[in-house]
């Protein structure tokens, strides 16, 4: 019998009896409509440790290191992926994707496929009103396929990203707001409405599910009296289906994005779902985008997580890191403005926490 590796960090084990369960989700049992459905998961594959130590170190010393260089030599064993590849298809996988890197491999099967093959149970999980079909239990790989794979994401597809936002009145957009404030009192509130710049000449990608509607985004140039034109808006649709309703986060974010660099392009990722394989999808996208686009060097995040459900270290964290990694040595800057949970309340205490203000990134990063 082959030796199988098992991904511990890439799945929070779960009693599979039906009833209520831990941070009030419901299990219930898979019935057997549910096994023919689809299941999207992504496969990431680490760089050996010596390429990834030494690039560690690069990025630290503020190195760029040439496309060429990095897409030659930073990369993922290719006989590993390509290994990994023909057994996901001999399982009865669909191979949606690889990124050139070889660090990620996503692919899709049904349900019960995907139990059979990875050796997991799979049960029925309801959190926060959604149900969703999801591994009770850990997956593995047998070794001569799985050596380099660090993580399997969505696996639970109910661990995802969520927004953060105050639904309230529209306010009257006078020179003091008293709902809310303008583009130019955020601008002057972090000493950044004297700079001159307005991020002509870059771009800035800005990572959520789904897209804003236009008139929104023209109601709030006019406002503000920014001289804006949807010119500047590109918009990816990263996995090419139906996108979810708009919900207000992904507003905000164009909005503000757009109105503090008035200058610059903005490039809307819209990932679909907010699940991590989705995510990550989208992240890669941004990346290879960096690769060929001169401009690119400003991604914005508003989302928020619990760090608790991300796997730990060798979970979706190490899967992140090295996404990060790689477009941190193009000088390529993320912000990622979220809300975290806190240590001791995890499940109803929200703190907000941010790396760097959306003035601050967005005008005075911009030259």
């Amino acid at each position: 019998m082959a030796k199988i590796k098992l991904f511990p960090n890439s799945v929070i084990p779960m009693d599979s009896t039906p009833g209520l369960a831990a941070n009030g989700m419901i299990v219930n049992s898979l019935e057997v409509a549910h096994r023919a459905e689809l299941m999207s998961l992504h496969f990431s594959l680490t760089l050996p440790s010596a390429l990834n130590d030494e690039l560690e170190q690069r990025v630290a010393k503020g190195e760029i290191v040439p496309t060429a260089e990095l897409n030659g030599k930073y990369v993922a064993d290719d006989t590993s992926a390509k290994s990994l590849v023909a057994w996901l298809k001999t399982n009865g996988f669909e191979v949606t994707h690889v990124t050139a890197d070889n660090t990620s491999v996503y692919a899709r099967a049904t349900v019960d496929q995907v139990a059979k093959s990875l050796g997991v149970h799979m049960i029925r999980v309801t959190h926060n009103g959604v149900t969703y079909t999801a591994a009770s239990d850990v997956p593995g790989l047998p070794e001569s396929v799985g050596a380099n794979v660090q993580h399997i994401g969505g696996l639970q597809p109910f661990l995802r990203a969520h927004k953060h936002y105050r639904a309230a009145p529209l306010a009257s957009m006078t020179a003091v707001a008293n709902n809310g404030y303008l583009v130019g009192q955020i601008l002057k509130a972090y000493d950044a409405d004297g700079l001159g710049v307005t991020g002509k000449g870059q771009e800035i990608a800005v990572l959520i599910d789904t897209f804003a509607l236009d008139t929104d985004l023209t109601l709030f140039w006019q406002q503000n009296q920014i001289t804006n034109s949807l010119a500047q808006i590109t918009k990816i649709n990263v996995g090419g289906g139906t996108l979810p309703a708009r919900e207000g986060e992904e507003t905000l974010d164009t909005e503000w994005t757009s109105g503090v660099a008035s200058g610059a392009g903005i490039r809307v990722y819209a990932s679909g779902a907010l699940d991590f394989t989705s995510l990550d999808l989208a992240i890669d996208r941004i990346i290879a985008d960096v690769a060929t686009r001169s401009g690119l060097r400003q991604m914005s995040v508003s989302l928020g997580l619990g760090e608790l459900y991300l796997h730990g270290p060798g979970g979706e964290i190490a899967t992140q890191h090295q996404k990060f990694l790689r477009s941190a040595q193009r000088r390529a800057n993320l912000r990622q403005h979220r809300y975290e949970r806190s240590a001791k309340d995890r499940t109803t205490a929200e703190i907000p926490r941010c790396s760097m203000s959306l003035a601050q990134f967005s005008a005075k990063r911009l030259q």
